[in-house]
């Protein structure tokens, strides 16, 4: 990461609450539910007892019973519905360990802990490396390199995914020129969830890295996760249309999981699609996940889109796709995702000879 992107981040970062303050936080929302509804029974007491005298002619006893409980029933409901927004707010908040572990990220973000590793596409009809994935992984202060389940959940909580994105188009854009200068001329796609495509300049983004970095735009592909998730069609719309007019393609992930993967390849204009890993892994026993991989590739076909099969790692199953036209090929079988330095190693035998 460079010392501009580390500044950006350190800067970015929301600060975590503290726990005594979390503990605070709770109890200024308990205070104002309490006074509300002491201020409820101060101000409707006389109001519920005029209208049982005036309206049912009762005596002022009876009265006085009849709107002490309609009182005791309305604050019941006032009170259920307090602790029910309390017991939300704390939900929301974090666990001592999410609070540790949520540091530790911080840490890790400032500190470009958090890399890109490199998963090969390889072509079948050109049999070579034609682009990568970039998977991003947290090689954290210990040596230890941790997965994304790790982290995305609690920074999309905190809402600190966006600092991560960011972080990886630095240094994917970085990468992609780093190869360029070995000799390995590819383009790599960099995964980015819905909310953080619709709520930040993607294409600006990708666009000012890329400068830096001294590549072109359109070697970085936009990979969007999770469509499930749009909520802002409109906004999803513009950023698509950003991508378009910079020649940065938009990749459509984990296609034939659901009804968003087909209602959200309407609405943007994606370049290619990437079979969800759950049907290759069952199209040499399954009929209907072969079924629904040779629909998926019938359908881009005829609206002009690419194919990438996800999750391959045996002979077997690239001999399938190969059969059924699907060239694009993403799994084990040829590399799991690495790290910058041993990608490009692994990829030498598709490498152009440099002139010296």
């Amino acid at each position: 990461m460079t010392k501009i992107t580390q500044l950006h981040v350190a800067r970015t970062l929301p600060a975590p609450a503290r726990p005594a303050v979390q503990a605070i936080e709770s109890l200024s929302l308990g205070i104002p539910v309490t006074l509300g509804v002491l201020a409820l029974v101060a101000l409707a007491w006389d109001g519920l007892k005029d209208i049982v005298i005036g309206d049912f002619g009762l005596p002022m006893l009876r009265a006085d019973v009849l709107s002490g409980f309609a009182l005791l029933v309305l604050m019941a409901c006032v009170l259920a519905i307090g602790l029910r927004l309390i017991r939300r707010a704390r939900a929301d908040r974090l666990t001592r360990a999410e609070h540790r572990l949520l540091e530790e990220i911080d840490a890790g973000l400032r500190n470009g802990e958090f890399v890109p590793y490199f998963q090969p596409i390889y072509d079948l009809h050109e049999e070579r490396v034609v682009a990568a994935e970039a998977l991003v992984r947290w090689v954290d202060a210990t040596g230890r390199v941790r997965p994304p389940a790790d982290f995305i959940p609690l920074l999309e909580k905190t809402n600190r995914l966006t600092v991560l994105t960011r972080a990886m188009f630095d240094q994917v854009a970085r990468s992609v020129a780093d190869f360029d200068r070995a000799g390995l001329s590819i383009d790599v796609s960099v995964n980015i969830s819905a909310q953080d495509f619709e709520n930040i300049d993607v294409a600006s983004e990708i666009e000012t890295y890329c400068l830096i970095a001294g590549i072109a735009p359109n070697r970085v592909k936009v990979e969007l996760t999770e469509t499930h998730s749009l909520q802002r069609v409109d906004m999803a719309r513009i950023a698509a249309a950003k991508l378009s007019a910079r020649s940065i393609q938009l990749v459509l992930d984990d296609f034939g999981t659901g009804y968003a993967s087909m209602h959200v390849l309407d609405l943007l204009p994606f370049s290619q699609i990437k079979l969800d890993r759950s049907f290759i892994a069952g199209l040499l026993t399954d009929p209907t996940a072969r079924a629904i991989v040779k629909a998926s590739r019938s359908l881009a076909f005829s609206l002009g889109l690419e194919v990438v099969a996800e999750g391959v790692e045996d002979a077997a199953t690239v001999e399938r796709l190969a059969d059924m036209g699907i060239r694009l090929i993403q799994g084990y079988y040829y590399g799991r995702a690495m790290p910058a330095g041993e990608f490009l190693a692994a990829a030498a035998p598709y490498r152009v000879q440099l002139a010296a």
